[in-house]
């Protein structure tokens, strides 16, 4: 699985079918995800040599092609593709579904089929978007060959589709202590998710306040026990392990972070599992305990004055 950002490419008003240049044009505009994964397919060399053509454009719609007595295909319907974005509420990460991914073909092989799998997978498998919803990054799930009938066959690609939402919230802020302390401590480590394109040579680290486990309210506040969950994200599995390693010892050595306030963030355990989905789940969780502050009541003495 490779994580990386694709680039944006201009448009080319000759390359997109006339029946979807409205939408399109407004979907680049809008930037959504559907507009950025067309432009991540249709951008690359590799993958649209192999595509019929729709309009002199790579024959790739979102949803269903145009009817194949349309006068702007040029000649073969197929291979084609066709995608959707199916979109879910997510509690954690406000939206998370799946991308469905169908190569269609006419031919009795699946040649021609398998070797488009290969690079939309090489496309769309770990890469990073950044539409008007936030940054989100696709997964291959599954691939699954169908033959329903002469004109419709091919291979169908699902990619699981998670949002990492900025997910900072007011100070003393312990996610932001987090990510500005595992910044400080290994330079090669990206943590913001708005700029961040994870690889093997600068991983990404993606802390996330998962849940208050207790509030022990106290005269002048309150101490705060939390648990908080880092995902790391790295193209190999090799990676990810050594930088599991670095992330937890480091926390068990150090055991406390600096909030913005100046006070700490005391760890008060740590777990890791390599076996975890960096994605979903998350390999390394954290206990912490910080302390939070009541709002001062009443009115404040201005002079004081002693006889």
């Amino acid at each position: 699985m490779a994580f990386e950002t694709p680039a944006i490419c201009e448009e080319n008003p000759e390359a997109i079918p006339p029946k979807l240049e409205t939408n399109l044009q407004e979907a680049v505009f809008a930037m959504n995800l559907e507009a950025l994964i067309y432009q991540r397919l249709t951008a690359d060399l590799a993958l649209t040599a192999l595509l019929s053509k729709f309009a002199s454009a790579p024959a790739v719609f979102e949803m269903l092609a145009p009817p194949s007595d349309a006068p702007e295909w040029n000649g073969r319907q197929s291979p084609r593709i066709e995608f959707v974005v199916n979109r879910e509420e997510d509690p954690e990460r406000r939206v998370s579904g799946q991308v469905a991914v169908s190569i269609l073909h006419e031919d009795t092989s699946n040649e021609t089929a398998a070797s488009i799998e290969t690079e939309v997978r090489r496309l769309l498998d770990g890469a990073t978007f950044r539409p008007d919803e936030g940054t989100i990054m696709l997964q291959w799930r599954d691939a699954q060959p169908f033959d329903d009938d002469p004109d419709f066959r091919g291979i169908e690609l699902i990619f699981d589709l998670i949002a990492w939402p900025v997910g900072l919230t007011y100070a003393p802020d312990p996610v932001k202590a987090l990510r500005d302390w595992a910044a400080t401590r290994w330079t090669g480590l990206q943590v913001d998710p708005q700029t961040w394109a994870p690889n093997d040579t600068t991983p990404a680290l993606y802390w996330r306040f998962s849940q208050v486990q207790n509030a022990e309210m106290m005269s002048w506040g309150a101490w705060i026990t939390g648990r908080f969950v880092g995902h790391i994200l790295a193209n190999t599995p090799n990676v990810r392990v050594e930088w599991l390693r670095r992330i937890a010892e480091g926390v068990a050595i150090d055991r406390s972070v600096l909030l913005e306030d100046n006070s700490l963030l005391f760890i008060e355990s740590v777990s890791a599992n390599s076996d975890a989905d960096p994605l979903r789940t998350g390999q390394i969780q954290l206990t912490a305990r910080f302390g939070v502050l009541s709002l001062p009541t009443g009115t404040l003495l201005n002079n004081a004055y002693v006889k």
